[in-house]
């Protein structure tokens, strides 16, 4: 049986080859290379490199889903989802209905809690820096299925992901919206995190004004052990400069944790899973090379493995 092993970036600069390994043990893994202007998708087996599929579009993720304890893999492009076995073979794709719309933001995670995952997506029109529209798809093994499909024009969402901020176990899906609110009028990214009904329904669980400061980005991740998750975000300091921000949900918002040093910038965070565990990684410009560093919380205080540490001034 093929297990799922790792999931890895091997990056230089901002390019680099993307690999999800399926077995490490027999040097099997899938690949997707980026040479601008052609993405491909790979598999290698035992020293050996074989092309599966190619793209001329600008953006590509590969990632796993799981059905009925299953593996499959799944090649996610700017209007197209492909499901592949574990042999590399395509079993399914999946086409936006309308030409001129694309996929702005994926996340694929079991929402349900039954074991098998479902596809979520964030859509718009080509050329548009905000989504529309919320796509939920599930496959069950031979076709992909539309489960939930609802237009969020007015919020402008730009990602979507889950995440479980009350430790109950059951996953909340967030989007990441371009917005005014009530008692802060301005238009602004903000977090949004939805309750996923057994129905098909999304029901509002917060959707709170701002965080302390405007930001860039941000992720979940359970950082420091206690079952739920925490929210990280990138953000923008008066001076310019940028800081890593730890959020805790307090039951009724979010309460800040943790934070980093200031940087030149940090164009990035991501979430790495390795077995049953997550590392945490920042894209950051520090005194040095701009490259991906790892970091932890630690206490009140988010820890940054760089060669140098400290504010880069």
């Amino acid at each position: 049986m093929i297990v799922i092993m790792t999931f890895c970036f091997f990056i230089k600069g901002r390019e680099g080859l993307e690999f999800l390994a399926v077995n490490p043990s027999r040097e099997k893994s899938f690949f997707i290379s980026k040479m601008p202007p052609v993405h491909i998708l790979g598999k290698t087996s035992e020293g050996n490199n074989q092309t599966v599929d190619f793209s001329l579009e600008k953006k590509v993720k590969l990632g796993q889903l799981k059905f009925k304890e299953q593996i499959y893999f799944v090649d996610i492009k700017e209007q197209t989802i492909m499901i592949l076995s574990p042999k590399g073979e395509i079993l399914e794709r999946y086409h936006l209905q309308e030409g001129n719309r694309r996929i702005i933001s994926s996340h694929i995670d079991d929402i349900n809690s039954d074991g098998d995952d479902s596809i979520l997506l964030v859509t718009g029109e080509k050329g548009a820096e905000f989504g529309d529209t919320l796509l939920i798809l599930n496959f069950d093994g031979e076709i992909i299925k539309e489960v939930y499909n609802q237009t969020f024009q007015r919020l402008n969402p730009w990602k979507v992901q889950t995440c479980d901020v009350d430790g109950d176990g059951q996953k909340e899906i967030s989007l990441g919206v371009y917005k005014e609110a009530q008692f802060h009028p301005v238009m602004a990214k903000r977090p949004f995190i939805y309750d996923w009904q057994e129905e098909g329904m999304l029901v509002p669980k917060w959707r709170g004004s701002r965080l302390a400061r405007p930001f860039t980005d941000y992720i979940f991740s359970d950082m420091d052990g206690s079952g739920s998750d925490e929210l990280i975000a990138i953000e923008i300091l008066e001076s310019g400069k940028k800081v890593l921000h730890v959020y805790k949900w307090k039951g009724f918002g979010f309460e800040g944790v943790g934070e980093s040093l200031p940087y030149a910038d940090i164009e990035a965070i991501k979430k790495l899973k390795k077995e049953d565990t997550f590392s945490l990684y920042a894209f950051i410009k520090g005194r040095g090379e701009v490259k991906w560093y790892p970091f932890i919380l630690e206490g009140e205080k988010i820890e940054v493995f760089m060669e140098t540490k400290g504010e880069d001034k």
